[in-house]
């Protein structure tokens, strides 16, 4: 397992690769740097927190690392929740004037397919 190849970021987010089961090394301290920032180039960090606070994680992860992943997610949840009130003041403003909208992808998809905001 190495964190440079991205193969503890996926063992964390929960994906399992096709090899034989092996005793993976502890993670180093920058292991888990570089799992941060792998996370946060690929905007996971959200995903990665919720992931390893709602299942048994793969991995023990330092308390510190986790710290960084919840203040992504509350930072990510911020941000959502004020796209979704400009949003809703868009969307008013278009019935307003009777403007017929269809909410597609992002903003609609948010809502259905994920649990949480962050």
């Amino acid at each position: 397992m190495s964190a440079t190849d991205g193969a503890l970021l996926l063992q964390c987010l929960g994906v399992r690769r096709n090899r034989a089961p092996s005793e993976p090394p502890t993670p180093t301290v920058s292991d888990w740097a570089e799992v941060l920032r792998q996370a946060a180039d690929n905007g996971l960090g959200p995903l990665l927190y919720h992931r390893v606070t709602t299942t048994a994680p793969a991995v023990e992860m330092p308390s510190i690392v986790l710290d960084q992943l919840r203040n992504a997610a509350v930072r990510s949840a911020a941000q959502s929740l004020q796209i979704e009130a400009d949003l809703r003041i868009v969307l008013a403003a278009l019935r307003r004037r009777d403007v017929d909208v269809i909410v597609l992808k992002g903003a609609h998809l948010g809502q259905v397919v994920y649990p949480s905001f962050a």
